[in-house]
Parts: C-alpha cells; structure tokens; sequence
C-alpha cells in the first residue's frame, strides 16, 4: 500500500519544487535545498519507518529547523501507518466476533400445524374409536395427514406431503425397536390345538398359546425401555417349510422417542431423538378399553406376521429384522391416532451470513 503513495507523493513534490524555483521572489522561505529534495523523494521509495529514521537524521546533522518537505512526508507516514493499524485492528476485531449463522424465517400458518406432533391426553370410549380408526388409516398407508417413515433405526410419524422447496425442522414421536428369534430357546406342544409354548427360560411368565401374532408387554428396567415378547404362529401355507418352523417367538426390546427431524431436498433425517416414558404404548395396548380395538389391532398384527415371510423357506436369519420393522411400523402407526398436532414449525430459507 505504501510503495504507490510514495510515487504519487514524490511525484507531487517534484512538480511542487520545480514550481516554487520559478518564483524566486518566496522561493528562499519555502524551497528545499538540493540535497534535502533529493533525500526526500529518495526515501519516499522506501517502504515503512527507515525514509522517517534517514530524514531525521540527515535534520539533526544539517539543520536546526524543520524542512517542509520532512514535516510533510512524517504526516503522510504517519496516517498511513495509523490507517494500516486501525485495517488490521478492525480486520481481527470482525474475524474474532463473526460467525456463520442460518436466517431462520418462522412461519405459524395453519396450513403447516401438523409438522409437530405430541401425545394427546388419554382416550376415552368417545374418541377411542375414531383414534383407532386414524392410526389403521396411517398403518395402511392412507391416512391424507400422517404416514410412518424409517429414518436409519427409528419409525417415525412424519406429515404426508413435505415441502420439497423448504427446509422444514419439527418434532414428532417415533419408536426403536429391535428383535431377536428366540425360538430354539422355547418349548411348543403341538400336539394341542392351538399350539402352546412355554418361553419362562428367555422371560419369566411367558407362556400360553399361539395365535397369528400375539404380544405381551413385560416389565423393564425403567419406564423409557421397552420388552416385548411377539409370538406367531404361520399360516399353513408355511407349515411344510424345512427352514421355518410352525411358530416362532421374538424377543424385543426398544423405547418410545422424542424426535427432531429436518426435511429437505436432501431427505428427511433425525438430528436428535430422546428416549420418552411409554406409557402412551400401553394404554394404547389396553385391547378390551372399547369393543372391536382387540380384533382390529390382532387382524393388523396377522399382516405384519404374514408379511414377515412372504416367501416359504425364507432364511431365518432374515425374520427377525423384517419382524421388528413391520411390528414398529405397526406400533408408530397407531400411536399416530393417539398424537395431535402442535402449533410450531420452523421454515428455514438457508441464508448463509458471515
């Protein structure tokens, strides 16, 4: 920055000097001698405090008061390197105290309300029914409000038609649940009709009979983890596989989850999620609370058995990760009637300020 100012400065004081030897008449109070100018515009060239440090010197041996010329090109070092100082100063004062942040533009519009969702107050035999009703219509895939989606591990209720054009960040409530074939560690009688197991060794007081799939919800170590016990008997058509057995027993544990989740053009994907106590699970699982929620849940349960091997002699190594997903998916999507929307939802635009 210094090298241009200096050629424009000695450039300036040359013609200053050539103008003030043609008037003679002022020249002597004003006029520079020779080597003063030359050592003016000589150290005009050279950057930073040596051309300050030589015209001072060359003042303290020469002369006793201060040339014009010297006065002036000290003012002119001199801003130029307050200037400089105040650049740097100001440059690491918006380094240290910037930072990238996201314009988030919050819209509320009733439009938007069913981002969120949060567990409604209990269910009574009035609104039972028709709770029950939405949560068949979300696990059937036709609900026009709410659908159930698998983000990595979790089963989640998410909105039907998020927009494409936004990026949307809500909340909603979703279920992990993982399980394993415990069969081999089972007794079964079949010679009884149904088929009768005794399970006691893998969960104390598991036993009784078979049906298409029945769960039995156990007590665990704390009120936000879950263990299950889902037996199932196959359908005939099963029956004569050399792979899989008549019935089979899983083991599954899991939990409840509060979760946070960001929609975009990338996707939808969880950026938190919080385990929660799951009590709304079984009060939903209280099948004698209103005649025709126990056969209407069991027929749904006989679909996620059926589905879980849809091809005889499947690889049972296979079932139990097909099993826990539909029996979450099944679960998410009937606790999808026991949720209501909530008035908050957070539309970002993606502007990038620094």
């Amino acid at each position: 920055m210094i090298e241009p100012v200096s050629i424009l400065t000695a450039t300036y004081l040359a013609k200053q000097w050539i103008s003030a030897s043609a008037q003679s008449y002022r020249s002597s109070a004003f006029l520079p001698s020779t080597p003063q100018y030359l050592l003016a515009v000589g150290n005009l060239g050279i950057p930073g405090f040596r051309s300050l440090v030589k015209s001072a010197a060359y003042l303290l041996r020469r002369r006793n008061n201060t040339s014009p010329v010297f006065t002036h090109s000290t003012f002119t070092l001199a801003g130029l390197c307050l200037a400089a100082l105040l650049i740097v100063i100001g440059d690491i004062w918006l380094h240290v105290s910037s930072a990238s942040v996201s314009e988030s533009n919050i819209a509320h519009l009733n439009s938007l309300h069913n981002f969120s969702r949060d567990f409604a107050p209990p269910d009574d035999s009035t609104d039972g029914p028709w709770r029950l009703q939405h949560g068949l219509q979300t696990f059937l895939g036709i609900n026009g409000v709410s659908t159930v989606t698998q983000l990595n591990n979790t089963m989640a209720i998410v909105p039907v038609g998020l927009p494409l054009n936004s990026t949307v960040v809500a909340s909603t409530v979703g279920m992990d649940l993982n399980c394993e074939l415990v069969s081999s560690e089972c007794t079964f009688n079949q010679q009884t009709n149904p088929i009768t197991f005794d399970c006691t060794n893998v969960q104390p007081g598991a036993k009784g009979s078979l049906g298409a799939v029945n769960i039995t919800l156990f007590p665990s170590g704390n009120t936000t983890s879950l263990s299950l016990l889902a037996t199932m008997a196959l359908p005939s058509l099963f029956n004569q596989s050399t792979t899989v057995v008549a019935a089979q027993i899983f083991q599954c544990v899991g939990s409840l989850q509060n979760i946070t989740y960001i929609s975009s053009n990338n996707g939808v994907n969880i950026t938190n999620s919080v385990a929660i106590d799951n009590l709304p699970l079984q009060s939903m699982w209280n099948l004698s609370q209103f005649p025709g929620k126990q056969q209407l849940i069991e027929t749904a349960l006989g679909a996620v058995g059926t589905s879980t091997i849809y091809v005889q002699g499947m690889n049972v190594s296979s079932m139990p990760t097909i099993f826990s997903n539909g029996l979450s998916r099944l679960f998410t999507a009937f606790l999808a009637g026991e949720t209501v929307p909530t008035p908050s939802i957070a539309v970002l635009s993606l502007l990038t300020w620094i």
